[in-house]
């Protein structure tokens, strides 16, 4: 047969006597200070592997020794299903007890679930037999919380909430693991998580003869990541400034609880949801900004952006020089072969292309130095075109330049 051992307790009775019960151990039981050998217990595994968020191994859950409990209002309590061995002794006091003569001993017995009486002659010992474990359970603040392919994702500033009950010998302790780490008691505010990231709370609660609940696992996402939002201009561009059919348009990304939505607002107006590209004919010509940022579906809030940008509709200016002898009249201006023309634009906001131009209906040509006209007598038509960097253009016809090859009589 296996060695057995016991524990006991002690408790004060009329007339100087006192009750020993002990509880049967398998052999080998380890023993706890303050208590005497008993039962040891663990937490039953969680129902998912409990290993810490970065794969590590997960430390152990400690072990519990079944024990008896004598609570402060006088109930005296003992575990359900444990094998009870009894002795009755006279003693001076709850500290002395004496053996041997005037003592009896009982053969154990096993007392069921809920209140139970021990009676030794006229000595009668009330006792609740307690085999039930705690219950705990865990709630999560009501801050913003998305599932995502089954997995929680909770937000920046979550709320955990472990509370534990037991109806009758009552809770000893919480005992949670964060991440994998040593159990450790219940915090007076809650297991806190302050990292983005995966994480991974077990935990279970213990009552006051040893009876231990089932370890629990609660894993989640902590998102504490703001989306980004990118702004995209489609349409004549040059740097900050924009020209007429220019298109922004706005897309945030986020890659855990996903983006909620986008806000934004024109030169400090009212804030509005974004829904659809912003069209730059709808503002007037100068200077404008627009602020924006995203939130994703657990509240985190991206920090606003500012884009300065420039409405320009305006096209180049185009100047016409003549370089040698001009004579003006009657709205002809008269030249001799020998004169050269040069072109120039200017454009104040965007910058511009090169000039085009072409003369008398000829090839369109791109200026880059002065040059002659034909040295054909007569009116040559120039068509003279700007363009600056964000597609305004400028087009001018020049009819007024006659080239006189025929020498004045004398």
């Amino acid at each position: 047969m296996r060695n057995r051992r016991v524990f006991s307790t002690r408790v004060s009775l009329p007339l100087a006597a006192v009750v020993l019960l002990a509880g049967v151990a398998a052999a080998g039981a380890q023993t706890s200070a303050g208590t005497a050998a008993g039962k040891t217990q663990q937490p039953a595994a969680a129902p998912a592997k409990a290993a810490s968020s970065s794969g590590a191994t997960a430390a152990k859950a400690p072990s519990f020794t079944k024990h008896f409990y004598h609570a402060p209002d006088g109930t005296f309590y003992v575990p359900a299903g444990v094998p009870i061995r009894m002795s009755i002794g006279l003693g001076t006091g709850a500290s002395t007890v004496h053996k041997g003569k005037g003592a009896s001993d009982h053969s154990s017995v096993v007392l069921k679930q809920g209140p139970n009486t021990l009676q030794f002659g006229i000595a009668r010992v009330p006792v609740i037999a307690d085999g039930t474990p705690p219950s705990t359970t865990l709630s999560y603040s009501a801050d913003p919380h998305v599932r995502k392919g089954g997995l929680l994702i909770l937000g920046p500033h979550p709320l955990l909430q472990v509370t534990a009950s037991d109806g009758l010998s009552g809770v000893a302790e919480t005992l949670v693991s964060l991440d994998g780490g040593a159990f450790e008691p219940l915090p007076a505010g809650g297991p806190a998580f302050t990292k983005s990231g995966d994480h991974v709370l077990r935990y279970f609660s213990v009552d006051h003869v040893g009876n231990v609940e089932p370890m629990q696992r609660f894993a989640f996402r902590l998102d504490k990541t703001p989306p980004t939002t990118e702004l995209h201009i489609t349409g004549p561009r040059a740097g900050s400034v924009v020209g007429s059919g220019a298109v922004l348009s706005l897309t945030a990304q986020d890659a855990d609880a996903g983006v909620k939505a986008i806000q934004f607002s024109i030169d400090g107006g009212a804030e509005q949801a974004w829904t659809k590209p912003l069209q730059f004919d709808a503002l007037s010509q100068g200077r404008h900004s627009i602020q924006f940022a995203a939130t994703d579906r657990v509240e985190n809030a991206e920090k606003p952006q500012t884009f300065s940008f420039i409405v320009d509709r305006t096209p180049p200016q185009i100047a016409l020089a003549i370089h040698g002898p001009e004579y003006t009249d009657t709205g002809v201006r008269y030249v001799t072969p020998q004169a050269t023309i040069s072109l120039s634009a200017r454009d104040a906001v965007a910058g511009v292309v090169p000039v085009r131009y072409s003369i008398d209906g000829g090839p369109e040509k791109s200026y880059r130095s002065p040059f002659h006209l034909p040295g054909v007598s007569g009116i040559h038509h120039l068509q003279l075109e700007a363009k600056d960097s964000v597609g305004n253009v400028k087009q001018i016809a020049v009819d007024d330049i006659y080239v006189d090859r025929t020498a004045p009589d004398t």
